[in-house]
C-alpha cells in the first residue's frame, strides 16, 4: 500500500502534459530533433535544481534575503517549465515568506521543497526511460 502511495506521489510530481507540449513546441521547429531538445531540457534542469536548492540553504544561513529570493524564484520558474508545478507552489510560498518577512518556517518549507524535488527527479528520469523506449 505504502508503495502504491510513494508511486503516485511521484507521478504527480510533474504535470506530463507540460513535456509533451515542450515536445510539440520543438517538433515545430523541423531542424530540431524534439526528442533531443526534451532530454537536454531535463538535463540541464537535473545539473541546475540541486545547485539553486544548495544556493538556497547558502543565501539562509547568510540571512541573503534578497539572493535567497532569487534563487528560490529562479528554481520555482524552471521548475514550472518542465510541470514540476508542486516545486514550483513550495517556491513560491517562500518568495511569499521572504517578502512579508515571516522566516520562522523556512527551514521547514526549505525541506518541503527538496523533498519534492526529490520526487521531481525521479518522475522526470522515469519519464524520460518511457520517451527512450
Amino acid at each position: 500500500m505504502k508503495e502504491i502511495e510513494n508511486q503516485e506521489k511521484i507521478q504527480n510530481s510533474i504535470h506530463i502534459h507540460t513535456l509533451h507540449e515542450i515536445l510539440r513546441i520543438a517538433d515545430f521547429n523541423t531542424p530540431v530533433d524534439a526528442l533531443q531538445f526534451l532530454f537536454e531540457t531535463i538535463d540541464c534542469y537535473l545539473e541546475e535544481a540541486p545547485k539553486l536548492l544548495q544556493d538556497v540553504h547558502t543565501y539562509y544561513n547568510q540571512a541573503n534575503y534578497k539572493a535567497l529570493r532569487r534563487a528560490t524564484h529562479t528554481l520555482s520558474s524552471t521548475s514550472a517549465t518542465l510541470g514540476a508545478v508542486n516545486l514550483a507552489t513550495l517556491c513560491t510560498e517562500l518568495e511569499i515568506m521572504i517578502v512579508n518577512e515571516t522566516l520562522t518556517d523556512v527551514t521547514e518549507q526549505i525541506y518541503k521543497m527538496e523533498t519534492e524535488y526529490q520526487q521531481v527527479e525521479i518522475a522526470l528520469e522515469y519519464e524520460r526511460k518511457k520517451y527512450q523506449n
